[in-house]
Protein backbone atom coordinates (compact mmCIF):
# COMPACT_ATOMS: atom_id res chain seq x y z
CA UNK A 1 0.00 0.00 0.00
CA UNK A 2 2.79 2.45 0.90
CA UNK A 3 4.62 1.74 -2.37
CA UNK A 4 1.45 2.42 -4.34
CA UNK A 5 0.97 5.71 -2.54
CA UNK A 6 4.50 6.87 -3.32
CA UNK A 7 3.74 6.54 -7.03
CA UNK A 8 0.97 9.12 -6.82
CA UNK A 9 1.59 12.59 -8.21
CA UNK A 10 0.20 16.10 -8.07
CA UNK A 11 -2.30 16.96 -10.81
CA UNK A 12 -1.58 20.52 -11.98
CA UNK A 13 -4.37 22.14 -13.99
CA UNK A 14 -2.96 25.38 -15.42
CA UNK A 15 -5.15 27.08 -18.01
CA UNK A 16 -3.30 29.11 -20.65
CA UNK A 17 -6.18 30.51 -22.66
CA UNK A 18 -6.88 27.10 -24.20
CA UNK A 19 -10.21 26.43 -22.39
CA UNK A 20 -9.36 23.62 -20.01
CA UNK A 21 -12.26 21.46 -18.80
CA UNK A 22 -12.20 18.55 -16.37
CA UNK A 23 -14.99 15.99 -16.15
CA UNK A 24 -15.43 12.67 -14.42
CA UNK A 25 -15.10 9.49 -16.47
CA UNK A 26 -15.82 6.61 -14.11
CA UNK A 27 -12.84 6.24 -11.72
CA UNK A 28 -10.85 8.76 -13.79
CA UNK A 29 -10.93 12.42 -14.79
CA UNK A 30 -10.96 13.46 -18.43
CA UNK A 31 -8.96 16.62 -19.17
CA UNK A 32 -9.80 18.40 -22.43
CA UNK A 33 -8.11 21.44 -23.98
CA UNK A 34 -8.50 23.20 -27.29
CA UNK A 35 -6.03 22.02 -29.93
CA UNK A 36 -4.87 19.10 -27.70
CA UNK A 37 -5.85 15.46 -27.41
CA UNK A 38 -7.95 14.59 -24.32
CA UNK A 39 -6.05 13.08 -21.38
CA UNK A 40 -7.60 10.55 -19.00
CA UNK A 41 -6.02 10.17 -15.55
CA UNK A 42 -7.17 7.61 -12.95
CA UNK A 43 -7.91 9.29 -9.60
CA UNK A 44 -5.90 6.58 -7.84
CA UNK A 45 -2.75 8.09 -9.42
CA UNK A 46 -3.42 11.52 -7.88
CA UNK A 47 -2.61 12.64 -4.33
CA UNK A 48 -3.56 16.32 -4.67
CA UNK A 49 -4.85 18.80 -7.26
CA UNK A 50 -3.63 22.36 -7.91
CA UNK A 51 -5.67 24.67 -10.16
CA UNK A 52 -4.61 27.97 -11.69
CA UNK A 53 -6.55 29.97 -14.24
CA UNK A 54 -10.00 29.53 -15.75
CA UNK A 55 -10.34 25.75 -15.39
CA UNK A 56 -13.85 24.28 -15.62
CA UNK A 57 -14.23 21.44 -13.12
CA UNK A 58 -17.55 19.59 -12.91
CA UNK A 59 -19.20 18.58 -9.63
CA UNK A 60 -18.73 14.89 -10.38
CA UNK A 61 -14.95 15.37 -10.50
CA UNK A 62 -15.07 17.12 -7.12
CA UNK A 63 -17.06 14.19 -5.74
CA UNK A 64 -14.49 11.76 -7.12
CA UNK A 65 -11.58 13.66 -5.56
CA UNK A 66 -13.43 13.86 -2.24
CA UNK A 67 -14.12 10.11 -2.22
CA UNK A 68 -10.39 9.48 -2.68
CA UNK A 69 -9.45 12.02 0.05
CA UNK A 70 -7.66 14.23 -2.49
CA UNK A 71 -7.31 17.90 -1.41
CA UNK A 72 -7.53 20.71 -3.98
CA UNK A 73 -5.70 24.06 -4.00
CA UNK A 74 -7.08 26.87 -6.17
CA UNK A 75 -4.63 29.72 -6.83
CA UNK A 76 -5.97 33.09 -8.00
CA UNK A 77 -4.18 35.49 -10.31
CA UNK A 78 -3.41 37.94 -7.50
CA UNK A 79 -2.20 35.51 -4.86
CA UNK A 80 -5.57 34.59 -3.41
CA UNK A 81 -6.01 30.89 -2.78
CA UNK A 82 -8.54 28.41 -1.45
CA UNK A 83 -8.17 24.84 -0.23
CA UNK A 84 -10.98 22.33 -0.73
CA UNK A 85 -10.69 19.65 1.93
CA UNK A 86 -12.07 16.16 1.19
CA UNK A 87 -15.07 14.93 3.14
CA UNK A 88 -13.64 12.69 5.88
CA UNK A 89 -16.54 11.71 8.15
CA UNK A 90 -16.82 7.99 8.64
CA UNK A 91 -13.13 7.12 8.25
CA UNK A 92 -11.11 5.91 11.20
CA UNK A 93 -8.40 8.33 12.22
CA UNK A 94 -6.28 9.39 15.15
CA UNK A 95 -8.40 12.39 16.14
CA UNK A 96 -9.35 10.84 19.50
CA UNK A 97 -5.69 10.41 20.40
CA UNK A 98 -4.79 13.87 19.11
CA UNK A 99 -7.39 15.34 21.46
CA UNK A 100 -5.99 13.27 24.33
CA UNK A 101 -2.51 14.57 23.54
CA UNK A 102 -3.75 18.17 23.62
CA UNK A 103 -5.12 17.47 27.08
CA UNK A 104 -1.62 16.58 28.28
CA UNK A 105 0.48 19.72 28.80
CA UNK A 106 3.56 17.53 29.28
CA UNK A 107 3.16 15.92 25.86
CA UNK A 108 2.34 19.15 24.03
CA UNK A 109 5.35 20.83 25.66
CA UNK A 110 7.55 17.93 24.53
CA UNK A 111 6.25 18.24 20.98
CA UNK A 112 6.77 22.02 21.02
CA UNK A 113 10.40 21.45 22.07
CA UNK A 114 10.83 18.87 19.31
CA UNK A 115 9.32 21.26 16.75
CA UNK A 116 11.49 24.19 17.84
CA UNK A 117 14.68 22.11 17.83
CA UNK A 118 14.10 20.88 14.29
CA UNK A 119 12.94 24.30 13.06
CA UNK A 120 16.27 25.76 14.23
CA UNK A 121 18.20 22.91 12.60
CA UNK A 122 16.41 23.53 9.30
CA UNK A 123 17.01 27.27 9.55
CA UNK A 124 20.73 26.65 10.01
CA UNK A 125 20.80 24.34 6.96
CA UNK A 126 19.07 27.02 4.90
CA UNK A 127 21.46 29.76 6.02
CA UNK A 128 24.46 27.49 5.38
CA UNK A 129 23.20 26.99 1.82
CA UNK A 130 22.47 30.68 1.23
CA UNK A 131 25.59 32.13 2.88
CA UNK A 132 28.35 29.62 2.17
CA UNK A 133 31.15 32.00 3.21
CA UNK A 134 29.62 32.96 6.56
CA UNK A 135 29.79 30.74 9.62
CA UNK A 136 26.29 30.37 11.01
CA UNK A 137 25.67 29.78 14.71
CA UNK A 138 24.53 26.28 15.66
CA UNK A 139 21.37 27.98 16.95
CA UNK A 140 20.86 31.11 14.82
CA UNK A 141 17.74 32.24 16.71
CA UNK A 142 14.55 33.56 15.15
CA UNK A 143 15.60 37.21 14.99
CA UNK A 144 19.02 36.40 13.52
CA UNK A 145 17.49 34.07 10.97
CA UNK A 146 14.93 36.64 9.81
CA UNK A 147 17.62 39.34 9.65
CA UNK A 148 19.73 37.14 7.35
CA UNK A 149 16.74 36.27 5.15
CA UNK A 150 15.88 39.98 4.87
CA UNK A 151 19.30 40.54 3.27
CA UNK A 152 18.39 38.41 0.24
CA UNK A 153 14.90 39.77 -0.38
CA UNK A 154 14.56 41.96 -3.50
CA UNK A 155 11.75 43.66 -1.55
CA UNK A 156 9.21 42.48 1.01
CA UNK A 157 6.40 42.96 -1.53
CA UNK A 158 8.02 40.86 -4.26
CA UNK A 159 9.22 38.24 -1.80
CA UNK A 160 5.74 37.70 -0.38
CA UNK A 161 4.12 37.31 -3.83
CA UNK A 162 6.35 34.32 -4.53
CA UNK A 163 6.59 32.92 -1.01
CA UNK A 164 2.81 32.83 -0.53
CA UNK A 165 2.37 30.65 -3.62
CA UNK A 166 5.20 28.27 -2.68
CA UNK A 167 3.88 28.21 0.89
CA UNK A 168 0.44 27.13 -0.32
CA UNK A 169 1.95 24.39 -2.49
CA UNK A 170 3.92 23.26 0.54
CA UNK A 171 0.90 23.34 2.85
CA UNK A 172 -1.04 21.19 0.39
CA UNK A 173 1.83 18.69 0.27
CA UNK A 174 1.71 18.46 4.07
CA UNK A 175 -2.09 18.17 4.05
CA UNK A 176 -1.97 15.28 1.58
CA UNK A 177 0.48 13.35 3.78
CA UNK A 178 -1.51 14.08 6.94
CA UNK A 179 -4.74 12.78 5.38
CA UNK A 180 -2.97 9.65 4.18
CA UNK A 181 -1.70 9.04 7.73
CA UNK A 182 -5.32 9.39 8.95
CA UNK A 183 -4.47 12.32 11.19
CA UNK A 184 -6.98 15.13 11.70
CA UNK A 185 -5.45 18.21 10.00
CA UNK A 186 -7.37 20.59 12.27
CA UNK A 187 -6.07 19.25 15.60
CA UNK A 188 -2.67 20.83 16.13
CA UNK A 189 -0.47 20.67 19.23
CA UNK A 190 1.16 24.10 18.85
CA UNK A 191 -1.57 25.81 16.80
CA UNK A 192 -4.41 24.48 18.90
CA UNK A 193 -6.96 27.17 18.07
CA UNK A 194 -6.47 27.22 14.29
CA UNK A 195 -8.13 25.46 11.42
CA UNK A 196 -5.48 23.21 9.83
CA UNK A 197 -3.58 23.48 13.13
CA UNK A 198 -1.59 20.27 12.57
CA UNK A 199 -0.64 21.41 9.06
CA UNK A 200 0.75 24.67 10.48
CA UNK A 201 2.59 22.73 13.20
CA UNK A 202 4.48 20.77 10.54
CA UNK A 203 4.96 23.85 8.38
CA UNK A 204 6.49 25.65 11.39
CA UNK A 205 9.25 23.03 11.45
CA UNK A 206 9.95 23.16 7.71
CA UNK A 207 9.26 26.81 6.80
CA UNK A 208 12.89 27.57 5.96
CA UNK A 209 12.59 25.21 2.96
CA UNK A 210 10.00 27.60 1.53
CA UNK A 211 12.39 30.52 2.07
CA UNK A 212 15.07 28.64 0.15
CA UNK A 213 12.74 27.85 -2.76
CA UNK A 214 11.64 31.49 -2.84
CA UNK A 215 15.28 32.58 -3.00
CA UNK A 216 15.90 30.19 -5.91
CA UNK A 217 13.06 31.74 -7.90
CA UNK A 218 14.64 35.19 -7.68
CA UNK A 219 18.32 34.42 -8.00
CA UNK A 220 18.88 31.24 -10.00
CA UNK A 221 19.61 31.72 -13.70
CA UNK A 222 18.72 35.42 -13.60
CA UNK A 223 15.02 34.69 -14.08
CA UNK A 224 13.92 37.38 -11.66
CA UNK A 225 14.66 40.47 -13.76
CA UNK A 226 11.39 40.64 -15.70
CA UNK A 227 9.35 39.70 -12.64
CA UNK A 228 10.88 42.52 -10.58
CA UNK A 229 9.95 44.99 -13.34
CA UNK A 230 6.47 43.53 -13.80
CA UNK A 231 5.43 41.44 -10.77
CA UNK A 232 2.57 39.58 -12.41
CA UNK A 233 2.44 35.86 -11.61
CA UNK A 234 1.50 34.74 -15.11
CA UNK A 235 1.25 31.18 -16.42
CA UNK A 236 4.91 30.92 -17.44
CA UNK A 237 6.20 32.15 -14.09
CA UNK A 238 3.84 29.88 -12.19
CA UNK A 239 5.04 26.97 -14.31
CA UNK A 240 8.61 27.84 -13.35
CA UNK A 241 7.62 27.86 -9.66
CA UNK A 242 5.89 24.52 -10.06
CA UNK A 243 8.93 22.96 -11.72
CA UNK A 244 11.21 24.30 -8.98
CA UNK A 245 8.85 22.97 -6.32
CA UNK A 246 8.56 19.54 -7.94
CA UNK A 247 12.33 19.24 -8.38
CA UNK A 248 12.71 19.34 -4.59
CA UNK A 249 9.56 17.41 -3.77
CA UNK A 250 11.16 14.05 -2.90
CA UNK A 251 13.44 15.74 -0.37
CA UNK A 252 10.77 17.59 1.56
CA UNK A 253 8.23 14.77 1.19
CA UNK A 254 10.71 12.60 3.08
CA UNK A 255 11.04 15.25 5.80
CA UNK A 256 7.26 15.54 6.12
CA UNK A 257 6.98 11.77 6.54
CA UNK A 258 9.65 11.80 9.27
CA UNK A 259 7.68 14.41 11.24
CA UNK A 260 4.41 12.52 10.79
CA UNK A 261 6.11 9.34 12.01
CA UNK A 262 7.26 11.24 15.09
CA UNK A 263 3.72 12.51 15.71
CA UNK A 264 2.33 8.98 15.39
CA UNK A 265 4.90 7.75 17.92
CA UNK A 266 3.62 10.37 20.40
CA UNK A 267 0.05 9.23 19.83
CA UNK A 268 0.88 5.54 20.20
CA UNK A 269 2.37 6.23 23.62
CA UNK A 270 -0.93 7.64 24.87
CA UNK A 271 -2.77 5.29 27.18
CA UNK A 272 -6.58 5.53 26.84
Amino acid sequence: MQEEYLKKRTLYLIERGNKTTVSRDGPSVLIERKFSAPVRIPADYIDKVIIYGNVELDAFSLTLFSSKYIPILIIGRHGESSIILPYSDGIDNYSKYQKMMIASKKMTDEFAMYAYKHRVENQKKTLDSLFKDIKVSAQPGENSYQAMINKIKPSEFLWQIVKVIIRNLFLLAILSKVLTAKLDPHIGFINQQSNYGLIFDIYYILESIVDFLTFQFFYEDGVNIDFIKNPDMNYERLQMLVEKFESKREDFDAQIRVIITEILSYLRNIKP
